[in-house]
């Protein structure tokens, strides 16, 4: 009985943890790469410099609906070399 509790317990924490966790549905992922630099130099005009000049690595550009204000928004991954 006390096995059968404390999994029932388990199981709610997963479920409460998934449902708080700040999570970033509906993700587009952008594949082109012409299209991908024209996002981040669009968004992201910093960030494309860093690019062009060769100081950052882009790994991922995608874009994502806002939960809170419901507008789009851009995601970039990228890293100093």
């Amino acid at each position: 009985m006390k096995r059968y509790f404390w999994g029932l317990i388990y199981i709610f924490c997963l479920i409460v943890a998934q449902s708080c966790a700040p999570t970033k549905l509906n993700k587009v992922y952008i594949k082109d790469h012409n299209e991908k630099m024209e996002c981040v130099k669009l968004h992201f005009p910093q960030i494309y410099n860093l690019y062009i000049s060769g100081d950052v690595i882009i790994y991922d550009v995608y874009e994502y609906i806002d939960a809170k204000t419901g507008s789009s928004k851009v995601h970039v991954s990228y890293r100093y070399r």
